[in-house]
């Protein structure tokens, strides 16, 4: 979500180029250009989604609580349709690399405009992705009812800034999310992703770490886990991938091999001495 350099560092291409998607700031300074420095497999690289963020609260220059006027409500979307048009596209009408847009602060409008803005923005080729976050998440699981819809982020869904899990009661809210876009992932591809942004200095526990990633494996979501700062400085790092147990490295194939060979072992040569053991005693 932060700016990139005018030439991209390293840590930045690798953001750019092994990850299967991101979500940027189409806003920042020297995104576009970003862009365009890739690698030319990467260019290619169509499984790839780059999702722009824009906050139509934001746009709108209103609280999310608050609904707005019919003039001023089209005077914020036509804004946001220019921003999609000149930083989503070039002059000539192609791709700047974007393959969809992320909005957050939808609850500014109705479902009805929302809809309706959605559907605009095929125009542009876009996959369409709404945002989600704690403590209230989605009031209304009819609002994913639109084909157009490509996925949904959850964000601060299942650890809280201080790394702790968010408990029982606090995952009540979730309820009416859950039902939404499991129903939508029964009918068709649905994208869900959960961004989970901790506080700078703050490191959870393996169990808590467990338990996101287990609760992303059973409803098919994909973790982000990282401190604040991991959001604008490519360098810092963030929560690569799910804790082992205590035990698990044993389960591991490499470790089941060398149990086999050992087993397969009737003699182990040490430096003194030929130490003579019998299969059955391994």
């Amino acid at each position: 979500m932060g700016h990139f350099d005018e030439i991209i560092s390293a840590d930045q291409e690798q953001i750019l180029s092994d990850k299967d998607a991101i979500i940027i700031d189409p806003l920042g300074r020297n995104v576009v250009a970003a862009l365009a420095q890739r690698p030319h497999n990467q260019q290619q690289h169509k499984s790839q989604s780059v999702i722009g963020r824009l906050d139509i609260g934001e746009i709108l220059h209103m609280p999310i609580a608050t609904k707005q006027s019919g003039d001023l409500l089209i005077s914020g979307i036509d804004q946001l349709m220019t921003l999609i048009a000149t930083r989503f596209q070039d002059y000539e009408g192609r791709s700047t690399g974007f393959t969809g847009v992320l909005l957050a602060g939808w609850e500014a409008i109705s479902n009805k405009v929302l809809h309706a803005l959605i559907d605009a923005l095929s125009v542009f080729d876009l996959e369409v992705y709404l945002e989600t976050s704690a403590p209230d998440f989605l009031h209304d699981s009819n609002v994913l009812d639109c084909d157009a819809i490509s996925g949904l982020v959850i964000r601060n869904c299942l650890i809280l800034e201080n790394g702790e899990r968010r408990d029982c009661f606090g995952l009540e809210s979730l309820r009416t999310t859950l039902k939404a876009f499991v129903s939508q992932a029964c009918l068709r591809d649905f994208t869900v992703l959960i961004w989970d942004t901790l506080g700078d200095g703050v490191v959870p526990s393996s169990a808590v770490l467990k338990r996101t990633f287990t609760w992303c494996s059973f409803y098919n979501a994909v973790p982000w886990i990282g401190p604040h700062s991991a959001l604008v400085d490519a360098s810092i790092e963030v929560v690569p991938f799910e804790p082992l147990s205590a035990f698990d490295w044993l389960k591991e194939p490499r470790v089941m091999e060398l149990h086999d060979q050992w087993k397969s072992k009737r003699a182990v040569s040490g430096s003194n001495a030929l130490l003579l053991f019998q299969t059955n005693n391994l």
